[in-house]
């Protein structure tokens, strides 16, 4: 609810968005066994989620002008 609200001010004032980056990130470090089901989520939620939210958000306008661009960022430690 926060990214549609948050996207909705945006195209307000901007009412053309040519390039969304997703740069959230978290990690909980530590053994998987050890990972609380909280750490999980909020691990998910902030890498996972809000990629998808704010995609989706302002995603679809970008489609309605036939033009924009996406980058996603991620942690070099997905390649470990």
């Amino acid at each position: 609810a926060a990214v549609a609200a948050a996207s909705e001010a945006l195209l307000k004032e901007f009412p053309k968005i040519d390039i969304l980056v997703n740069n959230a990130g978290i990690t909980k470090d530590g053994l998987l066994a050890r990972m609380s089901d909280d750490d999980w989520q909020a691990v998910l939620q902030t890498n996972l989620t809000s990629c998808f939210a704010w995609t989706k958000a302002i995603g679809w306008p970008m489609c309605r002008a036939r033009w924009g661009r996406i980058i996603n960022i991620s942690s070099v430690s997905g390649l470990m």
